[in-house]
């Protein structure tokens, strides 16, 4: 319920919708708050269950080292998902008695493709990712248009084995052709627009709703008390990275961040802080000339207050991200963000205001993005602020939400 991006997203909203006078419950595959009594594990506790999670996890392993490393190659190092074992239960939903189903993530074994069909209610799906309207890759690289076409193209050059990726687009499309009362939702008008062109999904409707965050968990802390909190150095300016993995993932653009704040320690920042959140080694991120530190895992919204106040600026340097969550939880704390103009995350700043857009995947453009935000910090913070509270709210995302679930509904 609140590990990863999507698991998180959706906690927020459940909670949100609660808050707002709503009924909402969750189902889930693995639980972490076990105080809030409307959140279920799917199937529960009984012994079926707890097989079918056993069978999951040895499929998984089993897909990794032989399917995703012998029987099938490929150059995009983004996950792939190849779903076999579904843990739903029709009962565990239809003892809510729910208005509306809204199904976040599929993967790891959880739920598979053609469960959607045995829900009788309308079914909202929101995406975290372009897996639901791909083959069996999260994201997909730029120039790789066989989801538009429906795997029909030749496949890529570093792409062999088994066509599994045209395996799943046949499974997906047997399935969706039979769906009805079914909205798909993206965070950003960028996954919007693939999804709108994609084979699988351009005759259904697609609705954006950007995530939201909650005010009351994000929002500036005095700038000192949170360094004095962290054991950071008062007086240095301050640039924050999160990511999980970042050093082994090249989606995360941690090479390119590594290399221009190189160079920004050789003009004259030398004395700058590189303030590192997420899951990694801390002896992996190593900047000469930069003072780094590395608090670990963040599990709680209080701490992320906490480094989001104690940053200058943040920089998401990702490659494609849907949207970008940790963009907007740090310009609501005040802090300003560097990305690349590309992908979901370029709309959640607002260029030489609320943050800076470098050029895709120029280091030179991220670092004048860096220095960009530090020389103007104090008008940016306020800016960031404003561009939270004008389009990334936790209340317009419920609003939104709320309005197409009454339309759903109505026309069930």
């Amino acid at each position: 319920d609140k590990a990863g991006g999507a698991a998180v997203a959706a906690y927020r909203l459940h909670r949100a919708l609660r808050d707002h006078g709503h009924e909402s419950r969750m189902v889930v595959k693995q639980r972490s708050d076990f105080d809030d009594p409307d959140i279920r594990v799917m199937g529960g506790a009984g012994r079926r269950t707890r097989f079918k999670k056993y069978l999951g996890g040895k499929v998984l392993r089993l897909q990794r080292r032989l399917l995703f490393g012998k029987l099938f190659k490929t150059l995009n190092p983004i996950k792939h998902s190849f779903p076999v074992v579904s843990l739903f239960r029709k009962e565990a939903v239809d003892s809510f008695d729910p208005d509306v189903v809204q199904v976040r993530w599929f993967q790891d074994e959880y739920l598979n493709p053609e469960d959607l069909l045995k829900i009788d209610r309308p079914i909202i799906w929101t995406m975290a990712d372009g897996w639901p309207f791909a083959g069996c890759e999260h994201h997909i690289l730029q120039g790789d248009e066989r989801y538009i076409s429906g795997y029909e193209n030749r496949r890529p050059d570093g792409e062999s084995g088994l066509n599994i990726h045209k395996w799943m687009y046949e499974r997906k499309r047997k399935a969706y052709r039979k769906l009805k009362n079914t909205v798909f939702v993206t965070q950003s008008d960028w996954l919007r627009q693939m999804a709108a062109e994609s084979a699988l999904l351009k005759d259904f409707r697609i609705e954006v709703i950007p995530n939201g965050v909650d005010q009351r968990d994000f929002y500036p802390l005095d700038k000192e008390l949170a360094r004095e909190a962290l054991g950071l150095p008062k007086e240095r300016p301050v640039i924050v990275f999160g990511a999980v993995n970042a050093v082994s993932d090249p989606n995360k653009g941690y090479k390119e961040l590594f290399d221009a704040l190189t160079q920004l320690a050789s003009k004259g920042y030398a004395t700058s802080s590189l303030l590192i959140f997420g899951t990694g080694r801390a002896s992996s991120y190593s900047i000469e000339g930069l003072d780094v530190y590395h608090v670990g895992a963040v599990n709680s919204e209080a701490l992320l207050r906490l480094v989001y106040s104690a940053g200058d600026v943040m920089v998401v340097p990702s490659r494609m991200e849907t949207f970008s969550l940790t963009s907007i939880e740090a310009q609501a704390c005040g802090t300003p963000v560097v990305a690349f103009r590309a992908s979901g995350v370029q709309e959640t700043i607002t260029h030489q205001e609320s943050g800076y857009l470098a050029k895709p995947f120029e280091v030179e453009s991220l670092l004048e993005g860096i220095e960009y935000c530090l020389k103007n910090r104090k008008e940016m913070s306020k800016n960031a602020l404003r561009n939270v509270e004008d389009r990334f709210t936790i209340e317009l995302m419920v609003e939104r939400y709320t309005r197409l679930y009454h339309e759903l509904i109505n026309d069930f």
